[in-house]
């Protein structure tokens, strides 16, 4: 069994004196963290889709045994709230199979007004392909 061990994001300048040397730059957080965490939860993907070129460079500055959790974007799970969203995972999805083995988990975080709706949930679980890891 493996464990991982890491924090929910990264880039943060307050960490600089403590965790980071204090005249690292922002360009070399990621590698420096990698260097001393195996994984990292990457908010930035809930504010914003990621694309290809942007996990390809995060995969570039980590070691080969980093791993990536993804937080599916809030399109899905704020906005759509689940519903007719099955584009939006597609594309999630497929961006996210760059990472390769450095993908770890897809973080699907829901709202905390969300209520317990099985038939809608189950409507999205179809919306993820089988084998999807």
């Amino acid at each position: 069994m493996a464990i991982w061990v890491g924090t929910s994001g990264y880039n943060y300048p307050e960490w600089k004196g403590s965790f980071y040397p204090e005249d690292l730059s922002a360009a070399k957080m990621l590698p420096y963290y990698a260097e001393r965490l195996s994984t990292v939860e990457i908010n930035y993907t809930f504010y914003r889709a990621p694309n290809k070129k942007i996990l390809e460079g995060w995969s570039a500055q980590t070691p080969e045994h980093f791993k990536f959790t993804l937080k599916a974007p809030k399109r899905i799970t704020h906005i759509a709230r689940l519903k007719d969203c099955a584009d939006s995972v597609k594309y999630f999805l497929e961006t996210a199979k760059v990472l390769g083995p450095k993908l770890g988990v897809l973080f699907f975080q829901l709202p905390p007004s969300f209520k317990k709706d099985i038939p809608l949930f189950e409507a999205f679980l179809d919306t993820i392909p089988p084998g999807t890891v």
